[in-house]
This record gives C-alpha cells, structure tokens and sequence, in this order.
C-alpha cells in the first residue's frame, strides 16, 4: 500500500516539478506601436556551455503565429542574468497576443504571457468616457453608491425594530382598530 502512495505522489509532483524548472522568467514587457520590449530573467544554474538560445514568439487568438525571434546571448556567470530584448512586430497589431518564450532545444517548456498592442476596445473605455474628467464624474457616482448601500445595510443590521409602544400606537381607541378587541364569539369588546 505505501508503495501505491509513493508512486501516486511522484506522479502528482512531476507537474510542479517540471514547472519550476523552467529558467526564463518574464518580468515586464511594454507594447508600442511597432516594438515589443520584453524584460526577463534567466536561471543559468544548471546549464553548461558558452550562449543559449532563447525563442519568442507572438500568437493571436486565433493560434496564428504573428512574430518569431532568437534571443541569443552568452551565459558565461552563473546565477541570474537579466535580459531585456525589443522585438520588432507590425505597426497594425492591435488587441490581446499571446507571447510565448522558450528555449531553442525544448520548446515544449515554455512560458506564456498575453499583451495588448494597440489602444485598448474594452467595455471599460466607453462606459468610463475619455479623458479623466468623464472617469472622475464615474468613480465618484459609483463611490456614493457604494457608500449608499453601505448606509442602508448598516441601518438594516444594527437598528432594533421598534415595539408599537414606542411609535406611539395607542391600543385604548377602538374605533381605530376595532379589530384588536375581539373578544369571545367574535363580538366586539367594550
């Protein structure tokens, strides 16, 4: 039975650990019109050699491959070396890409980070308007909304309902609330 576990356990390890091997992480990257400029670490522990080769390419959604380049560079220290590679792309891109990174000789292990080019169409921009005065007029009518519900949810929860007594509802009249005084035999008390 612990044989079952151990075997279980290494096979439910080799996803984590295949992918904290992977050397290249990406830390920033900034879109411009024509140019991707890519910022990314790279763990040379482990690797022997003189330069390595690291692809990226860029893919739409579509899975069509728009862009793909070799970041060649020497790895002769060890530890991290920083790297920061501009990636010529077409000056008509616009919406969401995929940019995928990998090294040369095993581009099964890759890593994947979308970016915008272009402005971004989103839902977001016409509701907010351009320009910052439409998006200030937005966010303060949606803070007073929040503080709003906030107010009446507060109400709600920590004011006690009121007894009749003390809203003033005097029980003595009976032509008011005839109803209340019915006695045995549905007559009418008084």
């Amino acid at each position: 039975m612990k044989k079952w576990a151990i075997i279980i356990l290494g096979i439910l390890l080799i996803p984590v650990i295949s992918a904290a091997e992977n050397p290249i992480k990406i830390k920033e990257m900034e879109s411009g019109k024509g140019f991707l400029n890519i910022s990314y670490d790279f763990d040379n522990n482990g690797f022997v050699g003189n330069k390595i080769d690291v692809e990226i390419w860029i893919i739409d959604f579509n899975v069509t491959e728009i862009k793909r380049e070799v970041d060649s560079f020497p790895i002769n220290k060890n530890g991290n070396i920083k790297r920061n590679f501009v990636m010529e792309v077409p000056r008509d891109l616009t919406g969401v890409y995929y940019v995928y990174m990998a090294l040369s000789n095993d581009l099964d292990n890759f890593v994947k980070q979308s970016v915008v080019f272009g402005e971004s169409k989103t839902t977001g921009n016409v509701v907010l308007a351009e320009g910052s005065g439409g998006k200030l007029v937005v966010y303060i009518i949606f803070v007073i909304v929040v503080v709003a519900v906030i107010i009446f949810i507060s109400k709600s929860l920590f004011l006690k309902p009121r007894s009749p007594d003390e809203k003033g509802v005097d029980d003595t009249d009976s032509s008011k609330h005839g109803w209340l005084f019915v006695g045995e035999g549905g007559k009418k008390k008084g």
